[in-house]
């Protein structure tokens, strides 16, 4: 039985089947902002409101620009692998004519 298949199906249904996506994942967004503003109470607790805004700002920033170096650093061995098989490359292999769709002729089908 494969269980990924199972789930991603039921959570696909879900989906469907939700009316206002942005009321359903707001509980979550809203966690989500306030756990950055929590941080920046917890490690500033004498700043003002208005500091506060800012160091949530930096949090955020912070937050994801680590994602994108993760992202980064995860995808670097596949390009280097694509790079090092000529794979991705501009040129085309074998100087083998480029057809573009837009050229050939209609099939009946």
């Amino acid at each position: 039985m494969d269980y990924a298949a199972i789930g991603s199906l039921g959570g696909t249904t879900s989906w469907y089947r939700t009316r206002d996506r942005s009321a359903r994942t707001l509980p979550g967004r809203t966690a989500f902002a306030r756990s950055f503003e929590a941080q920046a109470r917890r490690d500033f607790p004498d700043a003002t409101d208005a500091e506060i805004e800012v160091k949530v700002r930096y949090l955020r920033t912070i937050f994801y620009k680590r994602i994108a170096m993760k992202g980064g650093k995860a995808s670097a061995p596949k390009r280097n692998r694509k790079e090092k098989n000529g794979v991705g490359s501009t040129s085309t292999p074998f100087n083998e004519e480029v057809v573009v769709a837009s050229e050939r002729p209609l099939e009946r089908v």
